[in-house]
This record gives C-alpha cells, sequence and structure tokens, in this order.
C-alpha cells in the first residue's frame, strides 16, 4: 500500500504494515494539495506543487525522474497500442501532457477546453486498450468524453454525454458510464447505461 499526505510525504507499507520506505517529494514548501497520483509500471507518478511531475520507484521510493508540466494536477499510467508505457497529466491551464514513463521524456503536449477558470475540477484520465479516456465537465450539466492515441495524441473519438454522467468503468473493450436522458415535470430522472467500443 501507499500512503501519500497533502504535505507530499510519500510512505510505502510492507504486507505487515510496516514501513518499507518514505520520501518527501514535495521539497522546500511545496505540496500535493488538491491532486490525484497514481500507480503503475513499477512507478508512484505524483503531480508536485502544480510545477512538476515526480516518479519514484514503487519497490525501493528513490527517484526515477521529473518532468516539468505547468500547473499540474492529475495523473494516471498505462500503456499506447504498441505497449510503451506512459504517464498522462492533466493541469489546470487545461493542458493535456503525456510522458514517457521509463525517462520522463514530454512524448506530446496539447490544449483542451478548460470549463472551470479556476481550475478547481480535476478530469478523470484513464489508459485501456491502448487508448487514454479523458473526462471532464462541460458548461452544460454533463461531460465531455474523449479518447486519444496515447502515443501521437490523435483524438479517436469524441462525444458529449447530456446531464449528469458518471463513468463507472473503463475496460479493455468499452467505456461504461450512465448518462441522465430526461427529467419529467416531477424532477424525476431517466437514467441509461451507455457503453462505447474505445476502438470506435
Amino acid at each position: 500500500a501507499i500512503a501519500v499526505t497533502e504535505r507530499g510525504v510519500v510512505t510505502a507499507l510492507d504486507r505487515r504494515g510496516g514501513e518499507a520506505w518514505t520520501a518527501d517529494v514535495a521539497a522546500e514548501g511545496g505540496d500535493l494539495y488538491f491532486t490525484r497520483s497514481a500507480l503503475g509500471e513499477g512507478l508512484v507518478v505524483l503531480p508536485v506543487s502544480e510545477t512538476h511531475v515526480v516518479a519514484l520507484d514503487r519497490g525501493t521510493g528513490r527517484e526515477r525522474w521529473q518532468a516539468p508540466v505547468a500547473g499540474v494536477q492529475a495523473v494516471a499510467v498505462g500503456r499506447d497500442g504498441a505497449g510503451a508505457p506512459l504517464v498522462a497529466a492533466s493541469s489546470r491551464t487545461g493542458v493535456l501532457t503525456v510522458i514517457d514513463a521509463g525517462d520522463g521524456t514530454v512524448r506530446w503536449s496539447q490544449p483542451q477546453p478548460l470549463w472551470f477558470k479556476d481550475g478547481t475540477w480535476l478530469p478523470d484520465m484513464a489508459f485501456a486498450a491502448g487508448r487514454l479516456v479523458l473526462e471532464r465537465v462541460t458548461r452544460g450539466d454533463g461531460v465531455r468524453l474523449s479518447v486519444f492515441d496515447p502515443g501521437d495524441g490523435r483524438l479517436v473519438w469524441e462525444r458529449t454525454a447530456q446531464l449528469t454522467t458518471s463513468v463507472a468503468a473503463v475496460t479493455e473493450r468499452a467505456l461504461v458510464f450512465g448518462e441522465t436522458t430526461d427529467l419529467d415535470d416531477d424532477g424525476i430522472a431517466t437514467s441509461t447505461v451507455r457503453a462505447l467500443d474505445l476502438a470506435t
């Protein structure tokens, strides 16, 4: 198990619940407040102080690399269609960045529509079937679902789900979510569970 504090102290626990290692990734007053970290590919990956991404070795806690990403708040770890391990990072400025998980090299970076200008909402991200799924709130009451080729940043497909929507799961083949499609005169919602093919 891995525990992360808002002050940037990362602690790994062994199978007996004892401390295996600890690392302080937010030096000089930095923090991890209101951020989302990720585990994968033998790494603990953390957005630090809205300035950079840090990757620690999951087994030892030693730093493997750092990558500068302005405004970074959330990360996800996975692989592209060719099997290359990657880290995706989203920022409060609306920029989506994909980083090589092996050495911290930025592979590509591109702006995405930013619906909350104060940056207080973290988009959900997930890798599956060689794709990168990004879920973010729209100006209405729904979310925008975008699926990218994480190797080169190409947008594979995108759709806006109306009204209140939540992504329930991203499997190896599909994106499964609930969509509120209608409200009657009494305010009672009709909801539909949908599954979209990640490839198309």
